[in-house]
């Protein structure tokens, strides 16, 4: 394993669970979904359930994309109400065109949060344009890189303000717990995109982490940034030294229950400790 630009999704995998990580590293994902294959029968279904996540995935990010273009202000049914009060004050009497003009906004108030849910929310809302859209290829084409941090990768979409500032948008498919925090896996994938989004295009101050129940608004700190760079440190380390990272504390039964590394190559997760998995999640 020599050295390379660490990608913003290796650090996320890293914070999720540096074993993993490793292991992906050293052995590759293609042999070990084969050495997985070939112990247990239980994991022949891994690899298509990896394809159907990135699916899924694939489709989310792509319609959410999709709904950035769109501008708000051209909802039909704000549109059809509009028509059908112009009409009213042309062809009928006043009475009942001002009728029909107060049912539309009644109406219009009815299903409000309705077509509220349907449109992509942001934390804070703000006006600007896109500066770069993920192409969702698997490819590096499109790549953003940093060889000064030994960095790379691709966020979701940047917008730029009209203060001249850059705002990441983060989009991940899955939903959060009510923990009032994000993943902090997620948290510094979106500090990567920062350094990123500043060297390739501007000052960046704020990001957000879009889930599929809820949102949170990242600040671009200092301190973030000098956690990232000092684990992108370590981890050119154990690349180079082909060094496997220090153990996690502890195992998770939902980290752990589809991994291609648990009754393979991983250290930790074994016959003798599954019945104490952890059911925390993070």
């Amino acid at each position: 394993m020599g050295k390379k630009l660490i990608n913003a999704s290796e650090i996320n995998e890293f914070f999720y669970c540096p074993l993993k990580w490793y292991y992906n590293m050293k052995y590759g994902k293609e042999k070990l979904s084969q050495m997985s294959k070939e112990n247990l029968k239980h994991c022949k279904n891994i690899p298509k359930k990896s394809y159907n996540r990135l699916k899924k995935g694939i489709e989310y990010h792509r319609e959410f994309q999709q709904k950035i273009y769109t501008n708000k202000n051209s909802n039909p049914l704000k549109i059809i109400i509009a028509f059908l009060g112009v009409i009213s004050l042309v062809t009928l009497p006043i009475h009942l065109a001002m009728l029909l003009i107060i049912c539309g906004i009644l109406l219009y108030i009815v299903h409000k949060p309705f077509i509220e849910e349907q449109e992509p929310k942001f934390l804070p809302s703000f006006e600007g344009e896109v500066a770069y859209v993920d192409n969702n290829s698997s490819s590096y084409e499109g790549n953003l890189s940093s060889f000064k941090n030994r960095i790379c990768g691709k966020p979701d979409n940047i917008q730029k303000l009209n203060d001249g500032t850059y705002y990441v948008i983060e989009l991940k498919n899955k939903e959060k717990n009510e923990t009032g925090k994000p993943y902090f896996n997620d948290k510094m994938q979106l500090a990567c995109y920062f350094i990123l989004t500043e060297e390739h295009f501007g000052p960046c101050h704020v990001g957000l982490i879009k889930y599929k129940n809820c949102q949170f608004q990242i600040e671009n700190t200092p301190e973030l940034k000098e956690k990232l760079l000092k684990t992108v440190k370590y981890m050119q380390y154990l690349i180079k030294s082909n060094t496997p990272p220090k153990k996690p504390k502890y195992i998770s039964r939902k980290k752990c229950s589809s991994c291609k590394c648990k009754y393979t190559v991983c250290e930790l997760y074994n016959y003798n400790n599954r019945d104490k998995l952890s059911n925390t999640d993070y």
